[in-house]
């Protein structure tokens, strides 16, 4: 266990010494600001009212609670996740699942 958390914070270190707090940005995606945005990518699902969370090199987009996908009712998840000069989406969806139940994922109220 103390090991884990070792690495942890080494990776954690070395992402920091690349990037500055200048390249961390989240970003409410809106109609508005939707085409100014890195593109994800044909597999990208993201869209309005879902987060768009950057650290420069990585992007990632966090679902509106309202925002259903392919296995839930409801959103306030991890959708999409690439590099964000390269419009490379890979990321399908997660969700806390329950013996396989959808009506058992837990109800989001707020990102």
């Amino acid at each position: 266990m103390a090991i884990a958390r070792i690495i942890i914070l080494l990776v954690i270190s070395v992402t920091a010494a690349h990037n500055s707090l200048a390249d961390y940005r989240a970003y409410k995606i809106t109609a508005d600001n939707i085409t100014q945005l890195p593109i994800g990518g044909m597999d990208a699902i993201g869209g309005v009212d879902d987060w768009l969370l950057s650290n420069g090199q990585l992007c990632a987009v966090i679902s509106a609670p309202h925002h259903q996908t392919y296995l839930s009712l409801h959103g306030a998840t991890l959708v999409d996740l690439w590099h964000c000069d390269r419009a490379n989406d890979q990321w399908v969806t997660i969700h806390d699942q329950h013996n396989m139940d959808k009506m058992k994922i837990a109800v989001p109220q707020q990102v």
